[in-house]
């Protein structure tokens, strides 16, 4: 299913001109070798561009087999454009023996895809094999120290008073497809992703670079290449038969989606990457909608517009509900991509989810510029701000994701660590309490646990854990009316955690200390009615209270807190 949505997505990409045809990829080459008609060396042309001072190769579509991603130990030449090891037969490293077996394959290659260029485009070419010899580069070639250092880059070939690269001749280009298609290997049969008789691929593993966490020679999404991922007997490709061609459109939409930097997210060293069936501005907008911090100041406005409608529950009349939107997770697992998560679903169920993920997240508080924090900004609440890098765990990132495409139940660890990072540094912001508040608001909806928090102060709400989170909000209020704003620690500083964890253990100490607190302020009756009216519907002190209801509690304590603030601004603003 996965690969057959890349495979129909190449098709789609293909007539927009975004991705390069069947046997090619974009890659950056550095130098050209003009030849001839005869296959005379003319002169090496440096194609490198100086960017910030420094050389660095030009991009462009060249003939390219998966098999070169693949080579490390092993001799695999690529057509035509290559390393001088296998172009030139030489280079500043490789071992004599070596270089020699490595232009031997890149001939033979040459000589193979030769037999279906009925043009003789290739002539040139292998005419100059024919006279070249390998030690001969370092005395012909005046950019030598560059051709053939470790850093040397991709040689590609030119005819003289041709205005474009041999690779790029359509009769060349045309033959190497013709040869990728019956030449690639022995094995015929069905293939998996389109349904259609094919030559089958001897290795699967095409390699996905570029990815922060994996390995920098690439990984694999599927490959078959040791005896736990065999069965019945049968040996590579067998237990997975691909063809040439749809492995091609399948490997190359994924590789677009991973460098296409609209159509994916990188959270918690994972990457989402996303696109829809048809064309749709929502497939470039998504990043930026579960991510708003990251808009443009161009596209602040229009995503904004589009999160009120969805949180309002209404569907943006210029985007086609019906789409099917298509979003798969990843993350590296030394040589292979781990599947995080697969989902497919229509454009309009997936901003129905957008809408309730918002309207779970909305609380008072959380201001203009955090109105919709974004995936990452969730996730950042989870761990130490001493952290210099993001460091959530990739697994609740995946998690977290699947919740809000599938509108299941968030994570439980997602609570579990907020409520962690409130203890450990003491900080109750509008972001974490957003996220308390949609933990339980959304588990109470699908499971009825009775558990639930409104967006602001909730006098009507009896719930134990959200009075007596109230109440340590009056009560640390209290002493600050008492003692003052400035002083060195709080009752939240000492007891906030053991408050919401053991309330009867903590909350009797706590109101003896507030008669003292009651005596020192001119508003002792003023807390001292607000206190009674909280205690009035608590019947007892919980020995211990759940982690949900130590969300419930925190809510509690926030909401006091807001309306407290609130309270504070409609003061000034009268005296004023």
């Amino acid at each position: 299913m996965i690969l057959q949505s890349f495979y129909s997505y190449y098709d789609r990409l293909a007539s927009e001109d975004k991705v390069p045809a069947f046997g090619f990829s974009r890659e950056g080459v550095s130098f050209a070798l003009e030849i001839d008609e005869e296959g005379n060396l003319s002169q090496e042309l440096d194609l490198r561009e100086n960017v910030n001072n420094k050389p660095r190769p030009i991009s462009m579509e060249i003939p390219f087999s998966n098999q070169v991603n693949v080579r490390s130990s092993n001799i695999q030449p690529n057509f035509l454009v290559d390393k001088a090891c296998y172009v030139l037969g030489n280079d500043q490293k490789t071992k004599p023996k070596r270089l020699a077996e490595c232009q031997q394959q890149y001939v033979a290659l040459l000589e193979s895809v030769a037999e279906y260029d009925d043009s003789c485009s290739l002539k040139p070419v292998l005419q100059f094999y024919k006279s070249w010899r390998p030690e001969l580069a370092k005395s012909r070639l005046e950019l030598w120290k560059d051709i053939g250092s470790d850093t040397g880059g991709l040689i590609c070939f030119k005819i003289a008073g041709k205005r474009e690269f041999l690779h790029q001749n359509k009769n060349v280009r045309r033959a190497w497809q013709k040869f990728l298609k019956n030449k690639e290997g022995s094995f015929h049969g069905p293939c998996l992703i389109s349904g259609d008789p094919n030559v089958l691929r001897q290795n699967l593993c095409a390699q996905f670079k570029g990815i922060a966490g994996g390995q920098s020679s690439g990984m694999s999404l599927v490959s078959v290449n040791m005896s736990s991922a065999e069965s019945y007997g049968k040996k590579e490709t067998s237990n997975c038969p691909v063809g040439v061609q749809p492995e091609f459109k399948s490997s190359t939409a994924l590789k677009y989606l991973i460098h296409e930097k609209s159509q994916h997210l990188y959270i918690g060293e994972a990457y989402t990457v996303f696109w829809t069936e048809r064309a749709s501005s929502i497939e470039g907008m998504f990043g930026m909608i579960l991510n708003p911090a990251q808009a443009t100041e161009g596209d602040t406005k229009q995503i904004r517009e589009f999160l009120a409608s969805v949180r309002s529950g209404r569907q943006p009349e210029e985007i086609d509900p019906d789409i099917k939107f298509y979003i798969l997770g990843l993350s590296p697992n030394a040589a292979r991509l781990s599947v995080r998560f697969w989902h497919v679903c229509s454009v309009g169920e997936m901003e129905e989810r957008i809408g309730q993920h918002y309207r779970d997240l909305e609380i008072v508080g959380l201001g203009e510029k955090l109105q919709y924090p974004g995936i990452r900004r969730l996730l950042w609440e989870t761990h130490s701000k001493k952290s210099k890098k993001e460091t959530a765990s990739p697994l609740l990132a995946g998690a977290l994701m699947r919740s809000i495409m599938e509108g299941t139940a968030y994570p439980q660890n997602l609570l579990t660590a907020v409520l962690n990072r409130i203890r450990a540094d003491q900080e109750i912001n509008s972001v974490r309490a957003a996220i308390i508040k949609a933990v339980i608001n959304r588990k109470n909806r699908i499971y009825n646990t009775g558990l639930e928090a409104k967006v602001m102060l909730d006098t009507e709400n009896k719930t134990p854990a959200y009075l007596l989170g109230r109440l340590f909000a009056v009560l640390e209020r209290t002493q600050q009316a008492a003692l003052g704003q400035n002083i060195n620690s709080t009752i939240k500083d000492r007891y906030f955690g053991s408050a919401s964890a053991t309330p009867s253990v903590v909350f009797p100490q706590l109101l003896r200390l507030s008669q003292h607190h009651i005596s020192k302020t001119e508003a002792g009756g003023y807390f001292e009615k607000e206190i009674g009216g909280i205690l009035e519907h608590v019947q007892a002190f919980p020995p211990h209270l759940t982690i949900d209801q130590q969300g419930v509690f925190t809510l509690g304590y926030y909401h006091q807190r807001q309306h407290f603030f609130k309270g504070k601004n409609k003061t000034e603003q009268t005296q004023n």
